[in-house]
């Protein structure tokens, strides 16, 4: 599952919706060096801020074309943790543009398949 990342505020709040306080989240307008130095990114989490054991920080970088890139060890975030952070953001992401178009949730319903559905009314 490849998400492209673009919004970096529903993006941290997905990372926060993941388990991770708001202020072990590290945002950079230049890209700084992980923990394995080579791989650099914007948005941080140290691994030492991780839940599990991790062998390296989980990154964002952002890329010339304004998608951020994740960066991350396979034993730390496995798929279905990957899949979770993608579904999150897309929420996030769709009711932060559903309230620049003027609209607010009226109710949200989670479904059996885990998919969410919301239902939006005019400000």
């Amino acid at each position: 599952m490849q998400t492209a990342y673009t919004d970096q505020e529903a993006l941290i709040a997905a990372l926060v919706d993941q388990g991770f306080d708001r202020s072990v989240i590290e945002v950079h307008e230049k890209a700084v060096l992980l923990s394995d130095g080579v791989r650099k990114a914007n948005i941080v989490i140290r691994k030492k801020n991780m839940k599990s054991y991790a062998w390296t920080d989980m990154g964002f970088e952002k890329l010339p074309e304004g998608q951020y890139k994740m960066h991350y060890d396979e034993y730390t975030t496995n798929k279905d943790w990957r899949g979770q952070l993608h579904q999150r953001y897309n929420y996030h992401h769709r009711v932060g543009q559903s309230k620049s178009l003027g609209f607010k949730v009226r109710s949200e319903e989670k479904q059996a398949n885990g998919n969410i559905v919301l239902r939006l009314v005019r400000s």
